[in-house]
């Protein structure tokens, strides 16, 4: 059996698959899984100083990846509401 820090580096890794595919769903069921994992003692294991560096590596490119993700569903929001606001304002056009 893998050690706890590994099995978190592969869902960490599937987690970076899951984002990059836009499957948020899935993302969010592996991440509930690794939050089981990180716990005080994992970063004391025999192979966190091998492993740890790959770990942080995969956490900052995911957390680049989610922060891509807020912005486009912003945007996708506030184009949303423009057009909202476009379509109520010709409606009252052309009702008045």
């Amino acid at each position: 059996m893998n050690s706890p820090l590994v099995e978190a580096l592969a869902l960490t890794q599937e987690m970076l698959e899951a984002a990059k595919m836009g499957n948020w769903p899935h993302f969010g069921r592996l991440l509930q899984r690794r939050a089981q994992l990180l716990k005080p003692g994992l970063y004391t294991h025999a192979d966190a100083p091998r492993l740890l560096p790959k770990l942080d590596a995969a956490q900052k490119e995911l957390g680049a990846i989610i922060a891509s993700a807020h912005d486009e569903v912003r945007r996708n929001w506030l184009d949303s509401q423009r057009a909202h606001a476009a379509a109520s304002a010709y409606l009252d056009a052309a009702q008045g």
